[in-house]
């Protein structure tokens, strides 16, 4: 009885800890890369961000320094949208139904330039 307790205690600890690595490394690096494809083909400008965490536990998302280029051909001094932290809780069951809800939202030193 002893050992099928101990290898259902083993094979939790291995799911969990693949969880966690899964969560806390491969979905940030997933998340940037795609979020950045995709505003390269929906608007044709390179935008550049620092970092993403994920906590997938709590299912907290934070971006940070978030810019996007006011002009696609050249370099500019200015950017046309610059977040330095986007901040998200996700609630978990909404996901389940292809549906985002959150129940913190946070921006911090935003900045928009439509001239």
């Amino acid at each position: 009885m002893w050992q099928h307790t101990k290898k259902l205690v083993y094979l939790i600890c291995g799911i969990l800890a693949l969880y966690s690595c899964i969560g806390f490394f491969l979905a940030p690096y997933f998340v940037k890369n795609q979020t950045l494809q995709v505003i390269q083909n929906k608007w044709g400008v390179r935008a550049e961000i620092e970092k993403i965490n994920f906590n997938p536990f709590t299912f907290e998302i934070e971006v940070l320094n978030l810019k996007l280029p006011a002009d696609k051909n050249k370099a500019s001094v200015s950017d046309r949208l610059k977040l330095g932290r986007l901040y998200l809780n996700l609630k978990i069951l909404p996901l389940l139904k292809k549906e985002i809800h959150f129940t913190s939202f946070y921006l911090g030193e935003t900045s928009v330039d439509f001239i």
